[in-house]
């Protein structure tokens, strides 16, 4: 199956880039004003990026269950796994933001942002939902 470019350059961007956009603009917004700049772990540190993902997770379970049915019992089964799962990382982060190290949190949120929009947009194509 191909997928033109294009396609997954335009969900690419209203999916991922423009959602996550915000924190980008507000790091480096931030160089503007030296004496309130913040690392980038710091602003990710309320547990955005989990949050972001339980989205992306949902959003794909229901556009899921608009198609045809189909032999999908352990997709469906392993995408409410993550989806419970970083719901609660994200409930977890967000009740104890103080006490949570920003460096690991921010690379375990970064990287599992990538990972799940990866995965995603893998679900979409093999599934012709883009």
């Amino acid at each position: 199956m191909t997928v033109p470019v294009t396609t997954v350059g335009s969900w690419l961007l209203y999916e991922a880039v423009f959602p996550l956009s915000p924190v980008l603009l507000v790091w480096g917004g931030s160089s503007f004003l030296p004496k309130k700049k913040k690392g980038l772990f710091e602003l990710i540190r309320d547990g955005q990026l989990f949050f972001f993902c339980t989205a992306m997770v949902a959003v794909l379970l229901r556009d899921l269950g608009k198609s045809p049915p189909g032999d999908g019992g352990l997709l469906y089964g392993f995408l409410y796994l993550l989806l419970v799962a970083f719901g609660v990382l994200f409930g977890f982060v967000a009740l104890n933001k103080d006490d949570v190290d920003p460096v690991t949190l921010g690379r375990t949120s970064i990287s599992a942002a990538v990972l799940v929009v990866a995965l995603v947009l893998g679900i979409r194509v093999t599934e012709n939902l883009l």
